[in-house]
């Protein structure tokens, strides 16, 4: 079965717009008219993967992480998970353990990020969340997203924009790593650095 029959993540014809977006990019790229909404669907496709592979490297399925009524292993007391070789980034915390949730709030190598979102329990709109980060098919403009630039377990890799900083702040809060690699990005491409104390607010988070 296809992993994106029924996946959350994704509509049944994922396959068929990933190559018609392929193909309207490239075309736009040779006729010198590039779109920045090519870009942003670029780096949706690319936490799509990320999740992918990083729910893979917990020991889980891209089927688990697609249905709609799964709960995280680490939450259950299930065999054939080798924690060992997890990441220590996406080792789980006290709190995965704990509480019942779904695995895609697993994905992130971001300890305090997850149990941001786990403690937030039904006050995370993750419909809304999921539409920021992946839906690279939707036509509703949001800037509000992350960015992957290399191995998905690495924190080092992560990015997050400036609207989705603005509009999520309260999952980065205590969130040190990524703070400091989106800024690191955002250096390597001549930006200004986000100035985490104004979006998250001063003295309630770890600021660099």
């Amino acid at each position: 079965m296809d992993q994106h029959s029924t996946c959350t993540f994704a509509p049944p014809n994922i396959h068929e717009l990933m190559n018609q977006f392929e193909r309207d990019a490239v075309g736009k790229y040779l006729s010198g008219s590039p779109e920045i909404d090519h870009l942003l669907s670029l780096s949706r496709i690319n936490v799509l993967r990320a999740a992918y592979e990083n729910v893979i490297a917990l020991g889980m399925s891209a089927e688990w992480l697609c249905a709609d009524e799964a709960v995280s292993v680490f939450s259950q007391s299930c065999a054939g998970v080798r924690e060992i070789d997890i990441p220590q980034s996406l080792s789980p915390t006290s709190l995965q353990r704990r509480v019942p949730h779904h695995p895609w709030l697993d994905v992130f190598p971001f300890p305090q990020m997850r149990d941001n979102m786990i403690l937030a329990g039904d006050a995370l709109d993750d419909d809304e969340l999921c539409h920021d980060l992946v839906c690279f098919w939707d036509t509703r403009d949001s800037r509000a997203t992350l960015l992957v630039w290399g191995a998905p377990w690495d924190p080092q890799n992560w990015e997050a924009s400036e609207a989705f900083a603005i509009k999520w702040h309260w999952v980065l809060r205590g969130c040190p790593d990524l703070l400091v690699s989106t800024n690191k990005w955002r250096r390597r491409r001549g930006e200004k650095p986000l100035p985490w104390r104004e979006i998250l607010g001063a003295g309630r988070t770890q600021v660099v």
